[in-house]
């Protein structure tokens, strides 16, 4: 898994040349060569993380409990919300702290984000290009190489395709 950092509200972080701050009722911006955006996310709450990926061009983000994932390249002066991915959804309790985030870098504009039901790859600048959805809370990403997502869970382990999220094996 990629190293990623938990934005809490009012942090920031810096990277790519650009400062990624969050501020109350779900607001991101992102600010870069004297030019700000912002975006809100309606379910990123005030007490949730916010989940940053900083590649060296681009940023990848998003809420602890969002289904929205953010994007942002200096190429774009905009953030960029794609569509939503499936979560766990919850409402009100979350019994064991169910809800996470995964990053994994495939390559310098790919990243595979695995969420508590599934995974997506995401394109620095064509967005999100697939999603699988396995339902299997206990399903885990092992590794992402040479094409393939390996996996591991209560119910065994499992290969997908990189290229499209279909399963292999």
């Amino acid at each position: 898994m990629t190293n990623c950092v938990g934005l809490s509200l009012s942090a920031t972080v810096s990277a790519g040349g650009a400062t990624l701050s969050r501020s109350r009722g779900g607001t991101v911006e992102a600010a870069h060569g004297g030019i700000s955006t912002s975006f809100v996310d309606h379910e990123l709450d005030d007490m949730d993380e916010l989940f940053v990926r900083c590649h060296p061009s681009w940023l990848l983000a998003i809420g602890e409990h969002s289904h929205t994932l953010l994007s942002w390249t200096p190429d774009d002066p905009e953030i960029r919300d794609l569509p939503p991915i499936a979560r766990l959804d919850l409402p009100g309790y979350d019994p064991g702290g169910l809800h996470r985030i995964g990053f994994f870098d495939v390559d310098e504009a790919s990243c595979l984000v695995e969420s508590e039901v599934g995974f997506c790859l995401v394109h620095r600048k064509k967005g999100l290009l697939w999603e699988d959805v396995h339902d299997d809370q206990t399903r885990r990403v092992t590794s992402v190489s040479n094409g393939v997502i390996r996996t591991d869970s209560e119910n065994g382990s499992d290969i997908y395709s990189l290229t499209d999220g279909s399963y292999v094996r």
